[in-house]
């Protein structure tokens, strides 16, 4: 048979349990904020020394023959812009600053540190691109956000708005493509031209 408790054993025993510890709400402590453990990485980030030797520079005796320089270190953070957070690196010294205007020290997409390109965040759509030819160069072209392409499908529904066929049949393909070929002609001439890329006025040219 169960215990019949009485009222008076039942207090005694509540009593024991507080003493043990019992029946208490644990202590819950919170971690440090973003901008503190922010805060904190840029006063432990270290400084860039950098020497510049004076030789051949006419000195004074009892003068060393180089300039030691010193600047502040660098620290990334999530600055704010019309198209989400984008990863920057500033001075550490100017954190605090950063913080008062909206940066944040994480990406709040991903709640990570991912990368400053367009595919590093892991929680963004990806977007399709192209990577410039030129072994020195590497640079990486890319299309359009998807919203972006919605939103000109969207104002295509205005009866106001004049459609034009000849943009809307545009793919990632082709706009990629005219973007690269731009940055070829303009950065890349002597690539560009090997390669047969030719501006639109020299397009003309050649068919008259």
């Amino acid at each position: 048979m169960p215990r019949q408790w009485t009222e008076g054993q039942r207090e005694e025993a509540r009593q024991r349990a507080k003493e043990h510890g019992f029946g208490r709400k644990a202590n819950v402590t919170h971690g440090p904020s973003d901008e503190a453990l922010l805060l904190a990485r840029a006063q432990a980030t270290p400084s860039v020394v950098t020497k510049d030797n004076l030789e051949g520079e006419e000195v004074t005796d009892g003068d060393s023959g180089t300039v030691t320089h010193t600047k502040p270190g660098l620290v990334r953070v999530y600055k704010p812009t019309p198209f989400g957070y984008k990863a920057r690196y500033i001075p550490a010294t100017n954190v605090t600053a950063a913080l008062n205007n909206g940066f944040l020290g994480k990406c709040p997409d991903c709640n990570g540190e991912c990368g400053d390109g367009p595919n590093d965040c892991p929680e963004r759509p990806k977007r399709m691109y192209r990577t410039c030819p030129v072994p020195q160069c590497g640079k990486q072209i890319f299309d359009y956000e998807q919203k972006d392409i919605d939103a000109l499908e969207d104002d295509a529904e205005d009866p106001m708005a004049i459609r034009d066929d000849a943009y809307m049949q545009s793919t990632p393909q082709l706009r990629t493509k005219a973007v690269l070929d731009k940055h070829m002609l303009i950065r890349h001439p002597n690539e560009a031209a090997a390669a047969g890329i030719v501006a639109p006025v020299q397009r003309e040219v050649q068919r008259v």
